[in-house]
């Protein structure tokens, strides 16, 4: 969706990485807070990432303003877009950014944190951080019970295998018990823990052996 709403000639603030030259011949690489003027724009739809090229806009130590600059947005990171004219369809879209949907849910668990994402065929959006210390899935429970009535799926995915598993906790909640049918585990080999969150999702939507976890999502696109 973002990517339908950035136009070229628009102008994007967000942090960045460059390599800057100091002095002519150290470099080093810094993070930045960077105006680009827009001139290319190209999707990566299986990684979640949008790749914005242009010229830099705003002023910095060993950068040139007006030389070319390129920025990659991925999933939750923050922007700030400036438009010289805001079009009806562009309008309509920055609305519907704003609703969170939570139909199908992806729950993805790491050492302490879990990051919940909304998906669909042909987007994901990170839509919650929690964090889960001691297995303690309270915060969990409650983000799910919240929005209930808007789940058709929630998908859980680990990296090792622990007892007992996060579903059987969730479980133990008398409410939740009563939505099991919603629920399906998908455990993921260690290796893919150093994957982009998003494209670890891309895999799991593509893996025969996950065919129920697609059927879901296109319940939801009906």
């Amino acid at each position: 969706m973002l990517y339908n709403l950035i136009d070229k000639n628009d102008t994007i603030r967000s942090l960045t990485t460059r390599k800057i030259v100091i002095e002519g011949k150290d470099s080093k690489k810094m993070t930045l807070l960077m105006d680009i003027f827009v001139q290319e724009i190209n999707i990566d739809l299986a990684g979640g990432f949008l790749f914005l090229k242009g010229t830099i806009l705003s002023e910095h130590e060993n950068v040139r303003i007006g030389s070319f600059h390129n920025i990659e947005i991925e999933v939750g990171k923050r922007l700030k877009i400036t438009k010289k004219f805001w079009n009806e369809y562009s309008l309509k879209l920055k609305e519907e950014m704003k609703k969170i949907l939570h139909s199908v849910l992806f729950c993805l668990f790491y050492t302490e944190e879990c990051l919940i994402f909304n998906v669909s065929r042909n987007f994901v959006k990170l839509v919650q951080k929690l964090q889960i210390k001691n297995r303690n899935v309270k915060s969990l429970e409650d983000y799910i019970l919240r929005y209930i009535k808007e789940i058709k799926a929630v998908v859980l995915c680990t990296f090792k295998e622990e007892k007992p598993s996060i579903l059987s906790l969730l479980l133990r909640n008398k409410e939740l018990s009563n939505y099991s049918g919603i629920f399906c585990e998908v455990k993921l080999e260690e290796v893919k823990k150093k994957m982009v969150p998003t494209k670890v999702i891309a895999n799991i939507m593509i893996e025969e052996k996950h065919k129920n976890i697609i059927e879901k999502i296109e319940l939801k696109e009906e």
